[in-house]
């Protein structure tokens, strides 16, 4: 009776600029014995017409349905290998390397990535993540009115574990508080020194949680700041939006640190009413 060997299973993460190098390596590691999940399209070299035609909104719906099921595929799979020649790592390829990590996948890459690297980003990611988490609650915790689910998810990004769910996973939640099928409105100032949000809702939850907020509020972790006075116009932009929300102003404005304005322009501005 002949066995059935159990291949591993490695999704190839990188810039779809690199079409060559994807097709290159998803080959040698075929022949090397290797179950390959790779990107559906090349969207920057060769498929760019799939985009031709889109409206911005769905075309953003896209995007993020895509990115979606690129963290699926990382799922599926036992590691995950970068293509990143050069050592060119995008935006969205760290969102994976960090949500590998953070699930418990294995790493390789054409070009090294150091551990240091990989978990600076991803403290990076879950500190930036549990900012906007927190505007969520605050937004949510003012405005809700007894959404449904649909409108809820469409609206925010929620962590779902069976019939319980909040918009910040980052704080315990109060399971008397509220019935278990209306959500949690969590107290801030219960965070604890003991509270996990890895333990409490699981860690590829909590991973998949952290990378999509930041890919829905359009977080590019890589890009400069802007000038102070920019800054300022923006946030004045934002709280002129925002009129009859009980918004409040960065804390300490308008002598507020130029990376507090960022972040508060950068949580806010995934609830841009317009």
């Amino acid at each position: 009776m002949r066995i059935m060997k159990k291949y591993p299973v490695v999704t190839l993460c990188g810039s779809t600029r690199f079409k060559d190098d994807f097709l290159r390596v998803q080959k040698r590691f075929t022949l090397q014995g290797n179950i390959v999940i790779s990107v559906g399209l090349f969207g920057h070299s060769g498929d760019a017409e799939v985009w031709e035609g889109m409206d911005e909104d769905t075309l953003t719906a896209t995007k993020l349905m895509l990115d979606d099921m690129h963290k699926a595929k990382i799922d599926m799979a036992d590691s995950i290998y970068v293509i990143n020649p050069g050592g060119y790592i995008g935006a969205s390829t760290w969102s994976e390397i960090c949500y590998a990590k953070m699930t418990g996948k294995g790493i390789r890459s054409i070009e090294p990535i150091s551990e240091n690297a990989i978990n600076l980003k991803v403290k990076l990611h879950i500190s930036m993540a549990e900012a906007l988490a927190y505007r969520q609650w605050d937004f949510f915790s003012h405005t809700y009115q007894g959404e449904t689910m649909e409108q809820l998810r469409y609206q925010y990004v929620l962590l779902e574990k069976g019939k319980d769910w909040t918009v910040d996973p980052f704080v315990p939640a109060d399971d008397d508080q509220v019935p278990r099928d209306t959500g949690y409105f969590v107290d801030h100032a219960a965070k604890g020194s003991g509270y996990d949000p890895v333990k409490r809702y699981g860690r590829k939850e909590f991973a998949r949680f952290v990378e999509t907020i930041l890919a829905r509020a359009g977080v590019t972790l890589d890009s400069k700041p802007k000038d102070r006075e920019d800054l300022k116009k923006e946030v004045e932009h934002y709280m002129s939006l925002f009129q009859g929300y009980e918004i409040e102003y960065p804390e300490g404005y308008p002598d507020t640190s130029e990376e507090e304005l960022e972040r508060w322009i950068m949580t806010w501005s995934e609830f841009n009413p317009e």
